[in-house]
Parts: structure tokens; sequence; C-alpha cells
């Protein structure tokens, strides 16, 4: 897993914990064994690091609600 994954993986799981007003880059940096300077090189500050988070966290949604639909339409026909 890329430092990026690893970032927004701690930090989904951050958010879990918590609201998104609450989240430290510092916890995000400390559970993704990253440098904190990594994750503003990536996502340029906390509030692109949550959205990318979200980014992400809806991509995998769309992804799955798009499967089941599939599905279900093979199962109605």
């Amino acid at each position: 897993m890329s430092s990026a994954e690893r970032i927004l993986a701690a930090t989904e799981a951050e958010l879990l914990k918590s609201d998104p007003g609450s989240l430290r880059v510092d916890r995000v940096a400390q559970a993704a064994s990253v440098n904190k300077r990594m994750i503003y090189h990536y996502y340029g500050d906390r509030e692109g690091l949550i959205q990318a988070a979200y980014s992400r966290q809806l991509q995998r949604l769309l992804a799955r609600e798009a499967a089941v639909s599939v599905s279900t339409r093979q199962v109605l026909r």
C-alpha cells in the first residue's frame, strides 16, 4: 500500500471515530506511519485530506451500487 493510500485509510478510520471537525493531521500521520508533511504534500491541507477520504468512500459506494443494479437487473430478466 502506498503512503497516499495509508493516509486515506487512516483518515477514514479517524472519521469513523468522530466528526471531521475533530480530525487531527498528527493522529492521521501517526496511524499511517508517515511524516505529517507527506499529508500536506499529497492533499494540500486538512480540508483536502477530508475531501479525498470522502471522495474515495463515495466512489466505493457508487461502484457497489452499480454492481447491485447490474445483478438486480439480471435477476429480474
